[in-house]
């Protein structure tokens, strides 16, 4: 299964995994936002509603963090995942983190560019994300590599997916956390931002999408990216 994008859900898949047979897991799973609150509350969010719809509500009820990630400890030669979330989210991944002993840490991307918009509310300049690792994952880098917070403007995706990571940071939490040919896992791989990082930094990887849509932007990508690689090596 490695170096593919399988369209699938994530559970079933992840049941096909052996033990130990995972280095690192970067993944963006769907977010517990209130898409029904006015703009003035959740600024951005609406605007993305409204170019989204359905789309964006089937992402923004939040997934089963017990379940998901006792799977994810299972595959995991030692636990070692980042895990981008909201707000409601924090409490409950950290809280599973530390119940088992590993190290749990918050860490944030702060968007210079955010719609000056606040109402009463605080401006959508963070996003997060939380890191759990186990004694014995790898943890390397620089003290410029590991600031706990990623200054980068958001720009939007070219790949129509409302929640697109820059690429900037996923290549460095996984700069962070793998080595070259270890294997890197995105239970959610939307439109596959993980994978096109691992190619790029010499990691296999292995990613689920449920969404055909999605699916196939990821697909392409991943094979555009394995093209250009090989162009690359040409030279």
């Amino acid at each position: 299964m490695k170096n593919k994008i399988h369209l699938m859900d994530c559970l079933d898949g992840l049941r096909l995994l052996d033990d130990n047979s995972v280095d690192l897991i970067i993944t963006d799973p769907p977010y517990i936002v209130d898409t029904t609150t006015s703009s003035q509350k959740i600024g951005k969010i609406q605007s993305l509603k409204k170019l989204y719809g359905e789309e964006l509500e089937s992402i923004s009820n939040g997934f089963d963090i017990d379940l998901h990630l006792n799977e994810w400890d299972r595959v995991c030669k030692k636990f070692n995942a980042f895990i981008f979330c909201s707000n409601k989210q924090i409490s409950d991944l950290m809280k599973w983190g530390e119940q088992r002993g590993y190290v749990t840490t918050c860490l944030v991307w702060h968007k210079y560019n955010a719609p000056p918009l606040c109402n009463g509310n605080w401006i959508s300049d963070i996003e997060f994300c939380i890191h759990i690792r186990e004694k014995g994952a790898t943890f390397q880098g620089n003290y410029k590599l590991k600031s706990k917070v990623h200054r980068q403007n958001h720009v939007r995706s070219q790949y129509d997916h409302p929640t697109v990571k820059p690429t900037e940071l996923i290549e460095k939490y996984m700069c962070i956390g793998s080595n070259e040919n270890d294997v890197v896992l995105d239970p959610f791989i939307g439109s596959g931002t993980t994978a096109s990082v691992a190619i790029n930094l010499n990691r296999q990887f292995i990613g689920f999408e449920i969404e055909s849509k999605y699916y196939n932007i990821a697909k392409d990508r991943v094979e555009a990216t394995k093209g250009n690689v090989g162009l690359f090596a040409n030279l």
